[in-house]
């Protein structure tokens, strides 16, 4: 059951964050960049705050090329906080083959952006001035008060981080999944 009161959270990219959440910048150079200038990309992501097991709610990243001339190579995503390790002694004392349990189910993960890589997601080339939102469908599972970090890369293999001038290229979402 979704909660009367929607609570949407979005990390701008040249403003402070609303409500809450934060995102902060990381420097990194693309591929197709001068030696030493960094790529003007923005990112944004949008979550609700308030979430209930049993529904299922969108998480969306949008990736904003602000360069005028030059493409960002590979826009990727990488966001953690999906699943939780559980502690050594709840999990037979180490033995347990995969120790992580879901805090989201991924229903749908970003159309045509899956990678080999763990909790990575690529959309292929960013050209100058262009946008592309990733969208998940996730479902909670387990109650509390959870994060999930996100950053946007220029490149699977290095996994460089773009820069940001005034912007987010990486941040946080807080969510509370309750009864």
């Amino acid at each position: 059951m979704r909660p009367s009161v929607s609570s949407l959270v979005g990390l701008t990219a040249s403003a402070a964050a609303i409500g809450a959440f934060a995102g902060c910048g990381s420097g990194g150079v693309a591929a197709d960049a001068p030696e030493g200038a960094a790529l003007n990309v923005a990112a944004t992501a949008r979550f609700e705050s308030a979430q209930r097991p049993g529904s299922t709610y969108p998480l969306r990243l949008t990736i904003v090329n602000r360069e005028r001339e030059r493409s960002l190579p590979t826009a990727n995503v990488t966001v953690t906080g999906f699943s939780q390790a559980i502690e050594v002694g709840d999990n037979g004392a180490g033995r347990v083959a995969d120790p992580r349990r879901p805090v989201w189910i991924v229903d749908a993960p970003p159309r045509g952006a899956s990678t080999a890589y763990r909790d990575t997601w690529s959309i292929g080339p960013l050209e100058a001035g262009e946008r592309r939102t990733f969208v998940w469908m996730l479902s909670p599972v387990r109650l509390g008060r959870h994060t999930l970090r996100w950053s946007v890369s220029a490149g699977l293999d290095d996994a460089r981080a773009v820069a940001a001038q005034e912007a987010a290229t990486s941040g946080t979402l807080d969510v509370e999944v309750g009864p």
